[in-house]
């Protein structure tokens, strides 16, 4: 029968009986039929019991409410799961920075890191991550300062944390707070559990160094590189150790490994170039090397701005250093203010005080050193010495020396070749000569060769050439052709230079043999020159006295009259300009107290040109009483046979000149003067002129072709004195270094206007005597015999009274 209900079932099993069991009551079933097989048209009401009725309204909401339930703490437990596993790989992709040890890249998953730190604050193995990351960059970087504060919270969460990496973040926390005992202590007992894990042996290496034991440092991190190679931050601790103690090849190797595996890595790239710079005392590079190393400098400075300080530091000492290599120094004096002083034990205030040496002098580079702290480093007491041995200040000098000299590595042998070269000790210096002078010391080359040539060590010469061949080409090219027999190559060699080095020495040995045209044009890059040192300034005012007049010659010697000098040599220099001037007492009182022969040789002379007889023989009486003074000196010879000449000891000149004269140097002409004049006066005529053209020869190696062409020019003094027939022999010497050697000598052009004179060709004489004047408008006697003739024009005695102020000719 259809009741009506059956659409309501369809689909459903019909044997299935899904009554409900309280209706499946038969007693109750039967009432229920009865009810309705009754012929009364009222209808039955059920009743249901209220537990039923309970049932029927809860027990869907019951059923989802438990799904619900289930579901959410399946949710739960799946959300937990994925994330942790998210963070993971979170993790595993931040921690590219450490296994790259690009410094961006680490730098870049550090924030990521404390991103995460600080949103999953009760994710410990995001906080080990973050620790330790923070520790790593601190450490290598020096970031503590920035990173440490911020991972604080971090460090705090893994305080009892016992894995690799919590150890390690933990370890090197207690490094940079200054705790190395702890920190040995605790990586030691992590390394029992965790044996093969290299973060361990990188902070053990750390440890190590900053507890002193660097060797034990070194070897750690050596062997961490060869087990595990793929771990590159031990990189950056090998090159901060290769930097530290000046190991080269140690930071060559280690930056060149880590921009191969790290590409673009700026520490690694500035640390390559650092290597390539020379360092304290060595020669500066070649101006190709500076170019390629300046190209890429400059390029890396561009990154600087976003790196680590420390970076930024080594970055910004590299281009300030490039500076000072290529002598832009007022661009590396603006690099190292902004760097100075550091704290990377770069040596920025040495560097700077050096530049500043080089760019503003000695006085302005001590200066700055008054004004830092930096008594007990040893490159700051170099440069105190430099500066001092530039300022001719020797026993402050020696003060700075004698510090230098208590460190057992600081190689102070530079440094005594100069004091010896500033105090004139010539056998000192030429012991000490290093095997190559550095470019940096151009200033006491050029003093070490004055020495050399003044002592006529002709085998210590040659030596001098060689150390200068590499650093100084130039210059050993010049002194080379200075005492070759080749007079017109060598005087064309020097006019042609625009080396400053090569013009200075040409102001030094040809100063007055060349026109002021010639002179002028020499002058101006020497002038300008920062690099030659005080002692070229006496040079500088010999030429200017011959362009421009004493006055001005005065003005660029007056800057020194303030400075405490204490060179023998440069004294007596300057003592023989101010003598060549007319300034005898300025001279004399410059002299007068130094025992330095060349000094007393000197103020004997000047005696004798003030007309002081008395005083002349008293001061030759302490000379040669003063067993302080050496008395086999060529110069306390020559007036030991200056004497004897005058008291007619003629044999006794001729032995004390075969003594000396082969060692005579700069006196040879002098000495071989008066043995020729002895030589004459006993007869030995005919030997003579072979004796001095013998010694013409043999001088140019001892001391150059100037002093060979003296020794020629007393060949011609000679003949001059002997008269008659022998003034062919003057004329046949004269012409021939005129016209063959063209030596350009106002005392050979002198020497001509005389023989002219006598012959009375007067054209000729006013002639050769405008000549030596042309050469050397300074050359007082050809005015003197211009004047006797009467024909000295008015621009000559304008030129006259600008070099020779107040001068009055004798008395015709």
């Amino acid at each position: 029968m259809d009741t009506g209900n059956d659409n309501k079932w369809k689909g459903r099993r019909k044997d299935r009986d899904d009554t409900p069991s309280f209706i499946r009551n038969v007693d109750l079933q039967n009432e229920l039929l009865k009810a309705r097989n009754s012929s009364s048209n009222s209808i039955p009401v059920l009743s249901i019991p209220a537990k039923i009725k309970i049932w029927q309204q809860v027990r869907w909401p019951l059923l989802i409410a438990a799904v619900l339930i289930v579901l959410v703490a399946v949710g739960f437990f799946t959300n937990d799961i994925l994330v942790a596993r998210n963070l993971e790989k979170r993790i595993n992709d931040a921690s590219i920075g450490e296994k790259t040890a690009h410094v961006g890249v680490m730098l870049e998953s550090n924030k990521i890191l404390a991103n995460m730190a600080d949103r999953y604050s009760d994710r410990l193995n995001v906080q080990i991550a973050y620790a330790w990351s923070s520790a790593l960059i601190s450490k290598i970087f020096d970031m503590d300062k920035i990173i440490l504060s911020d991972a604080g919270p971090s460090f705090d969460a893994i305080a009892g944390d016992v894995s690799p990496l919590g150890y390690a973040a933990r370890g090197t926390k207690l490094l940079l707070d200054g705790k190395t005992d702890e920190a040995l202590s605790l990586i030691k007992s992590a390394l029992k559990l965790y044996p093969d894990e290299p973060r361990l042996y990188l902070v053990n290496s750390w440890a190590n160094y900053d507890k002193g034991n660097k060797e034990s440092a070194l070897k750690i991190v050596k062997k961490l590189r060869a087990d595990y190679p793929d771990y590159l931050p031990a990189l950056y601790t090998l090159i901060d150790i290769g930097l530290d103690s000046r190991d080269k090849s140690l930071v060559a190797k280690s930056s060149s490994e880590l921009m191969i595996a790290s590409s673009g890595n700026i520490y690694a790239a500035i640390a390559s170039l650092m290597v390539k710079l020379p360092a304290w005392n060595e020669e500066p590079l070649s101006p190709e090397l500076t170019s390629v190393i300046q190209s890429s400098a400059i390029s890396l400075s561009g990154k600087l701005n976003d790196a680590p300080e420390k970076i930024k530091v080594y970055g910004l000492y590299l281009l300030g250093r490039i500076y000072f290599e290529s002598h832009n120094y007022k661009k590396a004096i603006d690099v190292f203010k902004k760097i100075m002083p550091d704290r990377y034990d770069l040596k920025t205030v040495a560097w700077y005080s050096r530049t500043v040496l080089e760019n503003s002098g000695p006085k302005e580079a001590l200066k700055l050193l008054d004004s830092v702290d930096n008594s007990g480093c040893n490159e700051i007491q170099d440069i105190k010495a430099r500066c001092y041995l530039k300022l001719y200040q020797l026993a402050d000098a020696e003060k700075a020396l004698n510090q230098l000299k208590k460190s057992p590595v600081f190689d102070v042998t530079e440094l005594n070749w100069i004091l010896a070269v500033r105090k004139g000790n010539v056998l000192e210096a030429a012991k000490l000569l290093p095997q190559r002078i550095s470019s940096w010391d151009k200033d006491v080359a050029l003093e070490m060769y004055e020495l050399l040539q003044a002592a006529g060590m002709a085998s210590d010469i040659k030596s001098f050439i060689k150390s200068t061949a590499k650093s100084l080409p130039l210059l050993a090219e010049a002194v080379a052709l200075w005492h070759s027999d080749n007079s017109s190559k060598a005087v064309e060699y020097f006019k042609a230079s625009v080396d400053e080095t090569v013009l200075a020495l040409a102001l030094r040995v040809l100063n007055n043999n060349f026109p002021p045209d010639v002179l002028n044009e020499i002058l101006k890059p020497v002038v300008k020159s920062t690099t030659l040192g005080l002692r070229v300034k006496v040079d500088i005012a010999r030429a200017v006295w011959k362009i421009d007049g004493r006055e001005a010659a005065l003005k660029v010697v007056s800057s020194m009259d303030n400075l405490k000098i204490e060179s023998p040599m440069f004294l007596y220099s300057l003592a023989k300009l101010y003598s060549d001037m007319g300034l005898n007492e300025k001279a004399l009182n410059i002299v007068k107290e130094i025992d330095f022969p060349e000094c007393v040789a000197l103020k004997i002379e000047i005696i004798k040109k003030l007309q002081k007889p008395k005083q002349v023989k008293d001061a030759l009486k302490k000379v040669f009483e003063n067993s302080s003074i050496n008395q086999e000196h060529p110069a306390i010879v020559y007036l030991q046979m200056e004497n004897k000449y005058e008291n007619g000891d003629i044999q006794g000149v001729i032995e004390d000149a075969e003594k000396v004269i082969d060692h005579a140097g700069v006196w040879t002409s002098e000495i071989s003067e008066l043995a020729s004049m002895a030589m004459n006066t006993a007869g030995g005529r005919g030997e003579v002129d072979r004796y001095l053209q013998t010694i013409s020869q043999d001088v140019i190696a001892k001391s150059g072709i100037g002093e060979s062409w003296k020794v020629q020019e007393n060949i011609i003094n000679l003949n001059l004195r002997r008269g008659g027939k022998f003034i062919f022999k003057a004329t046949e010497t004269i012409l021939n270094m005129l016209k063959n050697d063209k030596v350009p000598d106002p005392a050979i052009w002198y020497s001509h206007g005389l023989i002219s004179a006598r012959e009375g060709n007067v054209r000729g004489a006013i002639r050769y005597f405008n000549e030596a004047l042309d050469l050397n408008p300074a050359f007082l006697p050809a005015y003197e015999q211009l004047n006797i003739i009467a024909e000295i024009s008015v621009e000559r005695l304008e030129k006259l009274s600008k070099i020779w102020p107040g001068f009055k000719f004798p008395p015709k």
